[in-house]
C-alpha cells in the first residue's frame, strides 16, 4: 500500500516540464495563482492512474482564467468550432503517457490561492478534469527553491 499523501480533485492541471526552473514568484504569475501563493513553497502531485481522455476538458492556457477568453467566449467553444474535441482529448491523453516531462501534475499550497488571475503573455498550458481523480504526492518544493528536472527525475513517481 502506498502511504504517500493523496487527495481527490477535479480542476486544473498542467504537465511537469511547464514547471521547471521557474522562481516561485514567476511561477505564480505563469500558472495564474495570486501573488504570494507559493512564497512558503509548494507540493507537487501527479495522478495515481492515467487520466482518461474523456475526463480532459481542454482549457487552452493560464492566460484564460477559467477558460474565458478576453472577448467573453469560452475556450472550449472556440476549440469545438475548430477541431474534433474527442480526437483532441485522445491526443492529449496520449501525450501524457510519454515520459517524465509529460506527466500531468497539480500544484498544491496551503492556504489555497485567494484568486486566479489570468497569466500575462502565453501563460502555461492548462487542462481541467471533469471528474475527480486521485492525486498522489510526489515532492515538496521548499520556499525559495525551483523545481529542476533532476529533482523531478529523482522523485518517487
Amino acid at each position: 500500500m502506498d502511504s504517500r499523501e493523496t487527495f481527490k480533485s477535479a480542476g486544473y492541471f498542467t504537465w511537469l516540464a511547464m514547471l521547471y526552473n521557474i522562481p516561485s514568484h514567476e511561477l505564480e504569475t505563469a500558472i495564474g495563482y495570486s501573488g504570494g501563493s507559493l512564497r512558503n513553497g509548494w507540493k507537487l502531485f501527479s495522478p495515481r492512474f492515467p487520466i482518461a481522455a474523456a475526463n480532459i476538458d481542454l482549457r487552452g492556457s493560464t492566460r484564460y482564467a477559467g477558460g474565458k477568453m478576453p472577448d467573453g467566449r469560452q475556450i472550449e467553444e472556440v476549440l469545438a468550432a475548430r477541431t474534433d474535441v474527442t480526437a483532441a482529448r485522445k491526443k492529449v491523453a496520449s501525450f501524457f503517457d510519454r515520459g517524465l516531462d509529460r506527466r500531468p501534475v497539480k500544484i498544491a499550497v496551503q492556504p489555497p490561492p485567494i484568486s486566479y488571475p489570468p497569466a500575462p503573455g502565453v501563460g502555461r498550458p492548462q487542462f481541467k478534469l471533469m471528474t475527480e481523480v486521485e492525486w498522489v504526492f510526489v515532492l515538496d518544493v521548499p520556499a525559495g527553491s525551483v523545481l529542476t528536472r533532476a529533482t523531478a527525475a529523482s522523485a518517487r513517481w
